[in-house]
């Protein structure tokens, strides 16, 4: 059973809902192989950030980073 269930309902709007930062970085190593890293951040705004869903059990906050080796054939 999902906790989320337990949360109060918001009513969604039009409003801007979060702001998004984006890096990418990939650099051939040869032979087909290339190293690859992402860096995402997503800040969530006003009344997203205040709902019951992020201001309980999230954060307003979020981060993402990857790194990983890609062979092209």
């Amino acid at each position: 059973m999902s906790h989320v269930a337990n949360l109060p309902v918001d009513a969604e709007r039009s409003d801007v809902k979060n702001v998004d930062i984006n890096l990418t970085f990939q650099r051939a190593l040869g032979r087909g192989f290339s190293l690859n890293m992402l860096a995402y951040f997503s800040r969530f705004m006003v009344y997203v950030a205040d709902s019951p869903l992020v201001s309980e059990r999230g954060a307003r906050d979020q981060f993402i980073g990857t790194v990983g080796r890609l062979f092209r054939f």
